[in-house]
Formats: C-alpha cells, structure tokens, sequence
C-alpha cells in the first residue's frame, strides 16, 4: 500500500524514546517537575517553528478543538470564507452574544494553505477594520511553508499529525500577550492549561511533538525540498499518462498537496478501483463519510463535475520518489478503465 494521504494524517516520526512517568501539572515531586520542564521545553520549540519569540502557546487535542475553543471565547459575528475547513465554514451565519468577552470589531478567519488545494494565503492582504482580530488556521502549513505567511494572524492553531507528530496534540498561538486575557475561561474551567484549557496534559505525546518540532527546525529545507520533487514528479507523470489537470497549478501552493482533476472520472470510483494499493482521498478527512461535493471546490468554481472528479494527493517525508511514480501509473490506468465503462 503506498500511502499518500498525508494532508490527512502524516506518519509519526520516531525520534527516540519518550516516557512519561507523572502528570506535568503535579509540582509537587521532582518526577512532576521534570514532565513540566519538558512540556515547557516543546513549548518553546513549537513556538520557534511558528516563528513566534514568545511561547504564547497553549496545547489542545488537535485543530479542531483549538477552533471551537476560539469559536466560543470570541462570541461576536465571524468572517468566515467558504474556503474554510469545515469545523469553521459550519458556522457560517452563526452570531453569539458573549457573557466574558466585549470585543467590538469582527473576527476574520483565513486558512493559511487549504486543505484540499493546497493553495496559500497572504494574511497580509486580508481587509481589516481597526481594532479586528485575525484567526489563521495554520494546520497544513507548518513546517512546509514560511511563517511569515501567517506573521499578520492574532491568532493560530494547527495540530501535530499533521506535520509528522503524534496524534492528540493541537495547539493555540497568540501573537500578543495583550490578546491573552481573551482566550482565558473566566469561569475557571480551563485552570490546567494556563486557564485556556480543563484536562490533564498528554505529556509523553506534546514531548514527542517537540522531538518532531526541533526536526523540522533542523531539517526544514531539505524537508520541504522532497516535498516539491514528490510533487513535481508525480504531476508530471500523471500528465504525461492521462488527460487530467491541476488545481491551483499556476498559483502559490504548498508543496506537499496536489489537487488532481481527471475529467469524465467519479472521483469515489477512482478511490475504489485504487484503494488495494493506494491512500488517497477525495477531500477532507473530516467530512469523508457524507457524499456530497467538496465545498471548497463548489466555492472555487461553483461546478459540481469538477468536484465530483477531483482527489487529493499528498505527501509525506517518508514517501519516495518510486512510489509516486508508481502510484501516478496505477491511478492513469484506473482513470481510462472507468472512462471506458462510461462511453
């Protein structure tokens, strides 16, 4: 099985052994203190990797829970674009009087690299009226993009899945200590993790995500180099072997996303005739279970055959040029069988 569905979920890297022995909020003992030190170490290290000087970050199970803990404590009227993943684009419409927080401007959300295209965008030229906060959904685009794609966010989340860490891990950055107070649960129920988040910490899993995170600082470069050989190689075979085209192919992109159109072939029959020997998907993993056309891709180009004949490929470190080849090989063969049954 060649596996290239790693926008979804990326195989955890190993970077020697991590133990846990006790809870890290427990001070009271050395085994207590040391689990802290290294949660405040990955901390630190997460922090760096998004380009922040200051660790204003406080760990989540993972982007999802970081986007409903900002939902909630910012209750004003969102500016959420259709481009959105779908734990913020659900809430489209939504407003909410808010008990704790009195904050008079808009809230405008923006996704830093997409999730299904791959395509980024510049939070630097987003409109904004003066006193507004900006929310960057960062998942996809670190350690593959340069921070400074979201150096204008107030505020960012991600998990680490994403880029090669453990499940279970998400986070929040604040860029300014002076939007803090606004994350805060006032009514207490987040005391464990800085007052944002109720809960023991995982520490043995935020300990390996910071194992991962000083890997990437290392080795960014060559990391995001593979990424765009796996993904030039594979576009150029794919073309090279059936009629299909590329999403956003002319635009900035990510480079561990291809957003692959083969025209005339349902994307869930190509998945099925493929999925004995490859991992990929027809969008995002979060609405995988509902049939119903990808709403990023309805939102672009507002046609239902090109939503209905696209699926994603994406990469991963641990995937090889060979493999990309071949998987290009399998999935032009795939794509003329299931037009020859529709002609």
């Amino acid at each position: 099985m060649i596996y290239l569905d790693n926008a979804a979920f990326s195989q955890s890297m190993r970077l020697g052994e991590v133990r846990s022995f006790a809870n890290p909020n427990s001070r009271s003992h050395a085994l207590g203190l040391e689990e802290r030190r290294g949660v405040e170490d990955t901390r630190n290290s997460i922090a760096e990797l998004l380009g922040v000087h200051s660790p204003q970050v406080v760990f989540t199970s993972g982007a999802t829970e970081s986007a409903e803990i900002l939902w909630r404590r910012f209750a004003v009227t969102w500016d959420i674009p259709l481009l959105e993943h779908k734990c913020l684009s659900s809430k489209i419409g939504i407003s909410r009087d808010g008990e704790r927080v009195t904050f008079p401007a808009r809230v405008v959300t923006s996704m830093a690299v997409n999730n299904e295209t791959g395509l980024m965008t510049d939070l630097a030229s987003l409109p904004t009226v003066e006193g507004g906060v900006i929310v960057s959904d960062i998942t996809q685009g670190v350690s593959k993009v340069p921070c400074d794609l979201w150096s204008n966010a107030d505020f960012c989340f991600g998990s680490a899945h994403k880029w090669h860490g453990p499940a279970g891990v998400g986070f929040i950055m604040a860029k300014n200590i002076d939007h803090w107070d606004l994350l805060v649960d006032h009514q207490n129920r987040g005391a464990q993790e800085r007052g944002v988040r109720p809960g023991t910490l995982n520490g043995e899993a935020i300990k390996h995500a910071g194992e991962v995170a000083k890997w990437m600082l290392k080795n960014g470069e060559e990391y995001r180099a593979k990424l765009k050989h796996l993904q030039s190689t594979f576009e150029n075979k794919i073309k090279s072997l059936t009629d299909c085209w590329m999403i956003g192919a002319n635009q900035q992109r990510a480079p561990h996303i291809t957003s692959l159109n083969l025209p005339g072939v349902d994307n869930e029959a190509l998945i099925a005739a493929v999925n004995d020997r490859l991992a990929i998907a027809s969008g995002s993993a979060c609405t995988s279970e509902k049939v119903e056309p990808s709403h990023v891709l309805m939102a672009m180009f507002n046609d239902r055959e090109i939503a209905d004949t696209t699926v994603r490929i994406s990469y991963g470190w641990f995937n090889t040029e060979a493999e990309v080849l071949e998987a290009a090989e399998i999935i032009a063969k795939a794509a003329e069988t299931i037009r020859s049954f529709s002609l």
